[in-house]
């Protein structure tokens, strides 16, 4: 059941993100607004999950639990490790994908998935598989390969059901 939630929590921040990168970073321009937005989301979906299974807690008894009883962060943690590890951005291409064929002013062909088969993505470099390439501007400007973001995204998926379900 909480891996239903965890999706869930997932499934709607990537739908965020779509729309409000779209209008937000790339309509507006107003990319640290977007990205500042973006983080709060995220935070606030990542409390809401710790909530959710631990509804006789607040905030500060969150941080504590970060330290003195973590395994009550459970869904949290996965939530944002499948985020670090794609799988959001996974589902932002599917919403590219669904939402090809609209007609709204703003919102871009983001290429969909074409963008990760044709090799062309430089800004996974925050997530594992970037990170272990290096931090450099050359090394960050260069594309990932589709596979190996993909593999990275499995691995996330699959690590995650193992520590949500043992």
């Amino acid at each position: 059941m909480n891996y239903l939630f965890v999706f869930i929590g997932l499934a709607i921040f990537a739908w965020f993100d779509y729309w409000a990168f779209n209008l937000i970073a790339k309509h507006w321009g107003y990319v640290r607004t977007y990205r500042i937005i973006e983080a709060s989301v995220q935070a606030v979906l990542a409390y809401g999950l710790f909530r959710a299974f631990n509804p006789d807690t607040n905030l500060w008894a969150a941080v504590r639990t970060f330290f003195t009883n973590p395994i009550l962060l459970r869904e949290p943690l996965v939530f944002l490790w499948l985020w670090w590890t794609w799988n959001a951005d996974l589902l932002y291409y599917v919403y590219a994908q669904i939402t090809d064929g609209f007609n709204i002013e703003w919102l871009e062909h983001q290429g969909g998935f074409d963008d990760i088969r044709e090799d062309r993505v430089t800004w996974a470099w925050w997530t594992p598989m970037g990170l272990i390439r290096g931090f450099n501007e050359e090394v960050r400007l260069t594309p990932i390969p589709g596979r190996d973001l993909y593999v990275q995204a499995a691995a996330g998926a699959l690590s995650s059901a193992i520590i949500l379900f043992f």
